[in-house]
């Protein structure tokens, strides 16, 4: 269908622009579109009609129902229902996530210059839908129509569906043209009901019964466009098939893609009886074919030059040779006294006293890429293949990374950039948690404004059968800040022959399945079973240590460092009671990101407000799967009183902030996995990963887009002794994780002590 979409005509026809094709594109994934146009036309494999979700149809409800309800009634929330009760516990705003619109059609948010776009979408499908339901009901079945049934239909579908460019109105009446011509050329061609009437069956179109793939048969040569003949006088180029050469003598003469499948050129259909019961004078396809092959090698005076295949596109594996080919280059062995082998440049087994005889070749192997070296060589005093200068130095950037040139060469930058005080007098926290999460994308955007693009990843062709990861972890989270809401921390466990019983896990439920997200029933029940079982447990390990609750407190921050840097924001999902402070359940595995934000939250409050004992709690997933036990895990800066807490607090900040700083002159060799890895001593080559890697389960940071924009494709032990200006990856892993560690100590939630009354007189 989007291939569909893209094509000119349709386009033409429904008026859609670079622009509206981009928003499609992103409208698909958005509304989980698969294929097929309808659950109607999707029973012919038998699929369960009433299952829409995922098709076109599907996708267009929600782009036509965000429209219809606008900003205001879309993000409504309907009264005396599921959701409304769910707004009361947990807020409007969380409410709306799960609200669905009349028919149980989740509504998609549109900027209002999509909405033309949108409605034109909304067009192309309903079209085809029709063409396909009243137009063409037969198409993909058994039944049948006579040809004049079937030119009146395709008229039909090409009125509805398709428009011809700007002077280019002739297509549509060749195509009418070809469908008159096939009803007149059918006049009297086996009617059975006219067979006695010979009149009648001339003047009447036949009325045999044909199926769609027997009027796509009877279209395909017409559609493929009319062959000119080739003019023999131009003096010029001349583009001709090779039999038009016969007898024409010509300097140079070239044979493009002599492949294993190009010869014979054979369109004999499947209806040709003449092979069953050959005879002499029949046509032979393959003897014509070497006849004609042969015409064109006597025709040239000069030169001969033949192109063909040698390796597949795809996987890169060789493929076979024309027949032909191989009988010329036998041939031409023959004539010589070489072997095909050294005609080829393939080195031959020499044995002792044997002459080197494979210097004279007629075939010469091109690489496929136009930046590959080979095409720049100048062995032997030869010239070069290419002389395009993009690609030369696209080949001397892939020799550097081939032939492990010095890191000098690789890397982004030479020397820092000039320091940008205005960048650095306000830090918002934020944005100090996403440098740490990620220093070197944060300096390509915010110093350079370099965005690199995510790679696109085509819509799914194939119906879900299971949630993949980012799903199910889209799920999960949803879960979980239902689950916060909810009385009791097992409330949204269900088992799957039951399924959802509370009534917002069940608004929950559904809102899912009316954006596509979930597989059809029986196969999404267990899977969201365990996503439901894994969030129960963090509900009931978080009410265990007495954190069950969500938090509601924001703390909001102005701290300022020294006379030019101060750091502004707010701290969310805090608690409050005799040991305040964030917290924060995830739905995720433990990863650094998350200590590193937890602990600049800590300090900040610290420095803030020393007098109250400031306490960070993380709850997530187990660490792996193979561990089951749910990780939980809290932190305190150090200090015996708020004013010694306050100053280790102010004091590793000063030093985050310097860091901070340096990451926005240079891309630091900072990452945030390996450094963590490194500093901890939890194998972090392993963790690095090896560049180029096709078969890790999961992005490695060695792949990373801005890792190699910086630094090139480095290995862990060229990274480990390589330096980068004036910084190197051991110091700056050891710089960040020594502030963090020193500043923070580990609590144990369970045996957790209350302040001692000398610090609570501190406090005081």
């Amino acid at each position: 269908m989007s291939q569909l979409l893209h094509t000119s005509a349709v386009r033409e026809r429904f008026g859609l622009d670079g622009e509206s094709l981009g928003l499609l594109s992103t409208w698909t994934k958005e509304a989980c579109i698969s294929w097929g146009l309808d659950g109607a036309q999707r029973k012919t494999w038998n699929i369960d009609p009433s299952h829409t979700a995922n098709s076109w149809a599907a996708g267009v409800d929600q782009l036509m129902m965000g429209i219809a309800l606008g900003d205001d009634l879309r993000d409504a929330v309907p009264p005396g229902t599921a959701v409304a009760e769910l707004a009361e516990a947990a807020g409007v705003s969380a409410a709306r996530k799960f609200a669905l619109a009349t028919g149980g059609i989740a509504p998609m948010p549109l900027d209002d210059a999509g909405i033309s776009t949108a409605g034109r979408l909304a067009e192309a499908v309903r079209t085809l839908a029709y063409i396909h339901d009243q137009v063409l009901p037969d198409s993909s079945s058994d039944k049948k129509k006579t040809i004049e049934e079937w030119g009146d239909a395709l008229r039909v579908a090409a009125d509805l569906m398709v428009a011809p460019a700007r002077f280019e109105y002739w297509q549509r009446s060749q195509f009418d043209t070809m469908l008159n011509d096939l009803v007149r050329d059918s006049q009297g061609a086996g009617d059975p009901e006219s067979a006695g009437d010979p009149e009648s069956a001339e003047d009447s179109a036949s009325q045999v019964l044909l199926t769609f793939a027997d009027v796509r048969a009877l279209l395909k040569m017409g559609l493929e466009g009319a062959k000119s003949k080739a003019r023999m006088d131009v003096g010029t180029i001349l583009v001709a098939t090779p039999g038009q050469l016969a007898a024409v003598p010509y300097r140079v003469v070239c044979i493009l893609g002599l492949d294993a499948d190009a010869l014979p050129a054979s369109r004999a259909s499947g209806d040709d009886l003449i092979p069953t019961a050959p005879a002499v004078g029949d046509r032979d396809p393959r003897n014509e074919a070497r006849a004609e092959l042969l015409a064109a090698l006597i025709a040239a005076q000069d030169h001969l030059v033949i192109t063909c295949a040698s390796r597949d596109v795809r996987t890169n594996n060789k493929v076979p040779e024309s027949v032909m080919l191989d009988d010329l280059l036998k041939v031409i062995a023959q004539t010589t006294g070489l072997t095909v082998q050294d005609l080829q440049g393939v080195e031959p087994s020499q044995g002792e006293g044997e002459g080197d005889t494979g210097t004279f070749t007629v075939m010469t192997t091109h690489t496929r890429q136009a930046f590959d070296p080979k095409n720049f060589s100048v062995d032997g005093g030869e010239q070069p293949i290419s002389f395009d200068p993009a690609a030369c130095q696209g080949a001397v950037a892939l020799l550097n990374s081939q032939q492990n040139q010095p890191v000098s060469n690789q890397v982004f930058m030479s020397q820092s950039l000039p320091a940008d005080d205005s960048a650095t007098a306000t830090v918002e926290l934020t944005q100090l948690g996403y440098f740490f999460e990620a220093p070197v994308k944060t300096f390509f955007r915010n110093r350079l404004n370099v965005y690199i693009p995510n790679a696109s990843e085509a819509s799914a062709s194939e119906l879900p059968i299971k949630l993949g990861s980012l799903d199910a972890s889209e799920v999960g989270r949803a879960l979980l800040e239902l689950g916060l809401t909810m009385p009791a921390a097992d409330s949204v466990r269900f088992v799957p022959d039951e399924g959802p019983t509370q009534p917002q896990v069940l608004a929950l439920h559904n809102s899912l399945r009316a954006r596509g997200l979930l597989p059809p029933e029986s196969l999404a029940m267990p899977q969201l079973s365990e996503l439901s079982a894994d969030v129960s447990n963090l509900l009931v390990e978080a009410e265990s240590i007495g954190v069950r609750r969500p938090a509601p407190h924001a703390h909001p921050i102005d701290l300022r460092l020294s006379e030019d840097t101060h750091i502004v924001g707010s701290v969310g999902n805090c608690l409050d009671g005799d040991r305040p402070g964030p917290l924060r359940i995830l739905y995720s595995r433990p990863k650094p990101k998350h200590q590193i934000r937890l602990a600049l939250d800590l300090l900040v409050l610290t420095a803030t407000d020393p007098s109250q004992h400031w306490r960070g709690v993380l709850i997530t997933r187990p660490e792996s799967k193979a561990k089951t036990t749910v990780e939980q895990r809290s932190w305190s800066v150090r200090g015996a009183t708020a004013k010694d807490r306050q100053s280790e607090a102010l004091g590793a900040l000063k030093e985050l902030l310097e860091q901070y700083k340096d990451g926005l002159l240079y891309p630091l060799p900072l990452f945030q996995q390996t450094s963590y890895a490194f500093f901890k001593n939890l194998k972090p080559k392993e963790v690095w990963g090896t560049p180029g890697d096709t078969y890790s389960d999961y992005p490695k940071e060695c792949d990373d887009p801005y890792h190699s924009l910086a630094f090139g494709s480095l290995s862990y032990n060229e990274l480990f002794a390589a330096q980068f200006g004036e910084f190197n990856f051991t110091t700056e892993s050891n710089r960040l994780w020594s502030v963090i560690e020193d500043a923070l100590t580990v609590e144990n939630l369970e045996t957790a002590e209350e302040p001692s009354e000398d610090d609570t007189e501190e406090d005081e």
